[in-house]
């Protein structure tokens, strides 16, 4: 960035540049520090859908990428869209919640939210959290914070690798 100040004197060419700096250095920190999460929902019951819509609203921090009742249009969508927490209905046709999963190339952090029990064990492998359906604006939002933090500690420990494969590559 170059800032240009004709017929502006010294002095205050260097407090003009002191403050733009420190604003714009202010501004960036902020930048790389608010990760926006982006949320993928496949629910083929309204209501639910609906009403996770209406606490994701709330977070500026989640963005929905895609909201779908049809687990094959999810599927399809995430082959295209990238997708950091998909919340998803086990109980649904034509595919259930378990044989998404098992058809998705990348799968990223998952929240299985049901009112059948039963999935938790079958989708341990996958989940990072388990919700039950009508859940609470609060108990949402703890969930949702918990699985922000296991994506930015993966994203930590990412950088922190690439940092070492750096070092030792150029240590070589």
């Amino acid at each position: 960035i170059v800032f240009i100040f004709p017929n502006v004197q010294p002095v205050l060419k260097n407090r003009i540049m002191n403050l733009l700096c420190g604003w714009f250095r202010i501004n960036l920190i902020k930048m790389e520090t608010s990760m926006v999460y982006r949320i993928g929902i496949v629910d083929d019951q309204l209501d639910e859908l609906l009403l996770i819509q209406r606490y994701i609203a709330d977070d500026p921090s989640l963005k929905i990428v895609f909201c779908t009742s049809d687990p094959v249009q999810a599927l399809s969508l995430m082959e295209h869209q990238e997708v950091d927490i998909l919340i998803l209905d086990m109980n649904m046709q034509p595919l259930n919640g378990v044989q998404l999963l098992e058809a998705l190339k990348v799968i990223p952090q998952v929240i299985v939210c049901s009112n059948h029990p039963e999935y938790v064990y079958e989708t341990s492998p996958y989940q990072s959290a388990f919700i039950r359906k009508t859940i609470g604006r609060a108990a949402f939002n703890e969930t949702i914070d918990r699985v922000k933090g296991l994506i930015d500690v993966t994203e930590d420990v990412v950088e922190l690798n690439d940092r070492i494969l750096d070092i030792k590559t150029s240590k070589s």
